[in-house]
């Protein structure tokens, strides 16, 4: 392995280390939605709901189709749950069912875990 001291060259290798980070994030976190939840079977929906504290158990895939990455600077970016079923059930009061599993995936290992990944990979 060869280390290059060009400033361009390091600028490069560091904006493909955000792209394939924020590129697990996403895959992470559309797994994390994808999965069924331990509440109750609902007759009209197909899979178990997610109890308090548990990311959101996928009925219809509208939350984890909700999930974008976006570069927000040379070196830096995001992920968000926008519009739709994804931002709705992220802002709701979990006393309302709401799941803010944004701030689930800040603190669950094997999220951070995919991130750090994505950037080791580049």
């Amino acid at each position: 392995m060869s280390v290059t001291t060009d400033p361009r060259a390091v600028f490069v290798s560091l904006g493909r280390a955000r792209d394939r980070a924020l590129k697990a994030a996403q895959q992470s976190l559309e797994g994390k939605l994808s999965g069924e939840g331990t509440g109750i079977k609902h007759s009209t929906l197909p899979n178990r709901s997610s109890r308090a504290g548990e990311y959101p158990s996928r009925q219809s895939g509208e939350t984890a189709e909700g999930i974008v990455t976006a570069t927000t600077g040379p070196l830096s970016g995001r992920v968000s749950a926008v519009g739709g079923a994804s931002l709705e059930l992220h802002t709701r009061p979990e006393a309302d069912g709401g799941r803010p599993f944004m701030v689930y995936a800040l603190h669950d290992p094997e999220y951070l875990e995919a991130v750090h990944e994505g950037v080791r990979r580049a």
